[in-house]
């Protein structure tokens, strides 16, 4: 492996948040190892533009092997950005995204001028409707992984109330609408020479629609640090088992299937924990009170890193509900804490999760049978906690495959890659695990 020096972009980055936000840092503080990185960025807090997290911290500064140039949103960009900062229209956001994307093209520019740049790389946020400009530069290029190209069941959304129906509906349809026809979109698959997908499912969509192959990789992965964490959990005789649910509390993460298999579940012997907060958080409260189980619910709320450690090392089971997403953070981080992961077998659920380390459910054609099929599972684990124990050991067999010490080979095998297409200018490539 030669040490290169590639641009990065990855808009959303931050040593203290989670998501996508860790997506950014996690790369750039191992890949810093192998790398000369030079990071474009334009957010670190709650809006476009609030940076401070990184220009203001000592650890990000004192990263070696990193330059970071922040890329603020000029006001233009501040201006189509603020209907969404006020909450008024917070579609107005993608509008002033694109915006800071021309910026930040003009940014890459200058530095490809003045700096011996090897690869560029579009690395977060993995959504694929935005696909910035970096790819007309004359450079080896790599975007991904990409995310968001996979529907949502449009019938399993219908059935939480029509309104919420309609909006999936609009979604999925503009999803596949820009997927296909959106002509930047077009124009960043073809002058690519190397994409990532970020689930199977996502994989399978590029290679129907676009033809191309691509590599699966999920856009995080599991930290030294959490790999520290890791043991095989043992649940001492006569406590609760307790259950661990992280996420924000909306329709996408669907907590109230949880909750209505935990109403389900014959033994009670069960402790819920519920972080995050979210624009359903009281409507789910309720729900929870009038199924009888809010006696057995912690509403934790919205809580930092570090205090998320102490709810993951005292939990035994960690459940996913959501009826959308890529590859979830907080599956690496379950993982980590040797925790077991109950889940929707979709998306990247599907990709991670195998009967050694959690129990995958079927996504049916009702919420119902969704719900019946993870209480069963949930009532399985809790009266026989040996399961938990056997799963868990599962889980520290299954991480192996996910650290960011494979993830760094990965990378430096997909660079190499990126360079010897863009010189031979080849159009397709087989690629393999």
């Amino acid at each position: 492996m030669n040490r290169k020096t590639i641009l990065v972009l990855a808009y959303s980055i931050s040593p203290i948040r989670g998501s996508e936000y860790s997506v950014g840092w996690n790369y750039v503080r191992e890949m810093s190892k192998d790398h000369n990185l030079i990071i474009l960025f334009g957010l670190a807090g709650d809006h476009m533009g609030d940076i401070a997290e990184v220009t203001s911290s000592s650890i990000c500064q004192s990263l070696p092997n990193v330059e970071w140039v922040a890329v603020r949103p000029n006001w233009m960009a501040k201006l189509l950005n603020w209907c969404n900062r006020k909450n008024i229209f917070t579609y107005s956001f993608y509008l002033a995204y694109r915006a800071w994307h021309r910026q930040a093209y003009l940014m890459a520019r200058i530095l490809v001028g003045s700096r011996s740049i090897d690869v560029i790389h579009y690395l977060c946020p993995i959504g694929f409707r935005e696909p910035g400009y970096l790819w007309k530069i004359n450079k080896p290029y790599i975007w991904g992984p990409i995310g968001g190209i996979e529907n949502r069941s449009t019938r399993l959304a219908i059935a939480k109330g029509p309104i919420v129906g309609l909006k999936i509906l609009f979604r999925n349809i503009i999803n596949v609408a820009q997927f296909r026809f959106s002509p930047r979109v077009q124009a960043a698959f073809k002058h690519t020479n190397l994409i990532l997908s970020a689930t199977s499912g996502i994989q399978q969509e590029i290679s129907n629609i676009y033809n191309i192959e691509t590599v699966l990789l999920a856009e995080n992965a599991i930290t030294f640090e959490m790999l520290e964490k890791q043991k095989a959990i043992v649940v001492p005789q006569k406590s609760h088992i307790q259950i661990i649910w992280v996420g924000r509390i909306d329709e996408g993460k669907s907590l109230d299937i949880l909750l209505k298999a935990l109403s389900l579940v014959n033994s009670k012997n069960w402790r819920l924990s519920v972080l995050g907060d979210g624009p359903l958080m009281n409507s789910h409260i309720k729900l929870a009170n009038k199924l009888n189980i809010g006696n057995s619910i912690e509403w934790v709320g919205k809580v930092s890193r570090r205090s998320m450690s102490d709810f993951y090392s005292r939990a035994h089971i960690h459940v996913i509900s959501s009826l959308l997403e890529a590859n979830t953070t907080v599956i690496w981080e379950a993982m980590s804490f040797g925790l077991p992961t109950v889940a929707l077998d979709h998306f990247g659920m599907h990709d991670t999760i195998c009967e050694k380390c959690g129990c995958k459910i079927n996504v049916g054609d009702s919420l119902k049978e969704i719900a019946n099929e993870m209480a069963a599972h949930l009532n399985r684990l809790i009266e026989n906690p040996t399961l938990i124990t056997k799963l868990s050991i599962g889980v520290l067999e299954c991480s192996k495959k996910y650290t960011w010490e494979k993830r760094r080979s990965v990378w430096n095998n997909c660079y190499d890659l990126a360079i010897s297409r863009w010189s031979s200018n080849i159009d397709r490539v087989n690629f393999e695990d």
